[in-house]
């Protein structure tokens, strides 16, 4: 790849990245706000309780081998394929421990409603592991448009199932 090409494709890349942040980001606070207006304080309490666990899950299950498939020079396929398998073992364990522990951490905060919340919110951390790979290879191929397009898909059809299912009287459920 020619030094002007790297620097044109690195230019565009760089305003996909601007785009996918500041337009995910309005669409989700625009999300968030209407959400807000919907639900109960409660609701937005009982997540905050779980947000601890999968956000030290998903550590875990990203355990920094994109970046480092980013920084290798000569990546096989045997490399995408380990890192996947890998991710997807471990959030598929880290599910199991959080499914079998969820009664105990309903019990801890006493609010019994957290052990059916844990085992679906939870599910999110299978579903995420399955997309670490394709993220690290867009990365590496500088393609920030598709990265951008998809988050903001994402974002838009899961605020939409949001903000319906809060309007419709789901409550916590909006926001799983």
């Amino acid at each position: 790849m020619s030094e002007q090409s790297l620097k044109t494709k690195t230019t565009i890349g760089l305003l996909w990245n601007a785009v996918d942040k500041f337009a995910g980001k309005a669409s989700a606070l625009a999300v968030e706000v209407l959400l807000a207006r919907l639900l109960m304080p409660s609701d937005y309490g009982l997540i905050g309780m779980l947000a601890i666990f999968i956000a030290l899950s998903g550590l875990f299950i990203e355990s920094g081998f994109g970046m480092a498939l980013i920084q290798k020079h000569n990546r096989t396929e045997l490399d995408y394929s380990t890192i996947f398998f890998f991710n997807l073992a471990v959030a598929v364990g880290l599910y199991l421990l959080l499914f079998i522990t969820a009664p105990f951490i309903a019990r801890f905060f006493n609010t019994p409603q957290l052990t059916l919340l844990t085992r679906v919110l939870s599910l999110t951390l299978v579903v995420n592991s399955l997309s670490l790979v394709q993220q690290t290879r867009l990365s590496i191929a500088l393609d920030f448009k598709t990265q951008a397009l998809v988050s903001l898909f994402a974002v838009l059809i899961s605020g939409i199932i949001a903000i319906y299912t809060a309007y419709r009287g789901f409550g916590v459920w909006a926001l799983v």
